[in-house]
């Protein structure tokens, strides 16, 4: 069994849904909110060990909306991005400072195989 506090950041109800679903089988303590105000508030509240971040585009303000997210987070937690944009790579990871980028659709297994990794040891 897995352990790790993680919170889902997304628009999409089923999304939100889905990940608690498979994030909670998997052991995990899960925390879900719609949008990056209840995001923001709700870090300080949980302190989360991993945060999952829906970034429907990648644009010029996706580093700003990282930005205000890391000021916020412990220093050891983690961050992924699942976002809609192509062309999703390490290097688009790297530019905007988070651990993994995930385009969405998205393979369930890749999902928690990249979770798995990205946890910080306990």
């Amino acid at each position: 069994m897995s352990s790790g506090r993680i919170l889902v950041v997304d628009r999409d109800d089923s999304i939100r849904d889905f990940m608690t679903m498979v994030l909670t089988d998997e052991g995990y303590e899960v925390r879900t909110v719609a949008d990056d105000t209840e995001g923001l508030a709700t870090i300080q509240a949980f302190y989360p060990d991993l945060l999952i971040l829906d970034m429907p585009r990648l644009d010029d303000s996706s580093p700003r909306v990282v930005s205000s997210y890391r000021q916020r987070l412990r220093s050891t937690c983690a961050m992924m991005v699942l976002s809609t944009s192509p062309g999703i790579s390490i290097e688009t990871a790297q530019a905007l400072g988070v651990e993994v980028c995930i385009s969405k659709p998205f393979d369930v297994v890749y999902l928690l195989d990249c979770v798995e990794r990205n946890l910080p040891l306990n």
